[in-house]
């Protein structure tokens, strides 16, 4: 199974998802470095199981149908972000 973290933070999610789900997680964040994640990642013994990315939520590079599930846990509206519903 293939899981998007929205707006990860730091990954404790997308770290606590693949250990105890036992899937891959896309951990993804605009403003924290995925050099700092992965780190985290690795300690958690989880470097092949959770990949960190910096995208902005308008602009993923993934494919439609690409995940089966999305989170965004402790996320919130940045006033920079605008969208057609705000």
């Amino acid at each position: 199974m293939r899981v998007l973290d929205l707006g990860c933070g730091k990954a404790l999610t997308s770290i606590f998802l693949a250990q105890e789900f036992n899937v891959e997680v896309w951990a993804v964040d605009l403003w924290v470095e995925p050099s700092e994640n992965l780190k985290r990642i690795e300690e958690a013994g989880l470097g092949k199981k959770v990949f960190p990315i910096k995208a902005e939520a308008h602009q993923l590079p993934f494919a439609r149908s690409f995940f089966d599930a999305i989170v965004s846990v402790d996320s919130f509206h940045h006033p920079t972000f605008r969208t057609s519903w705000t």
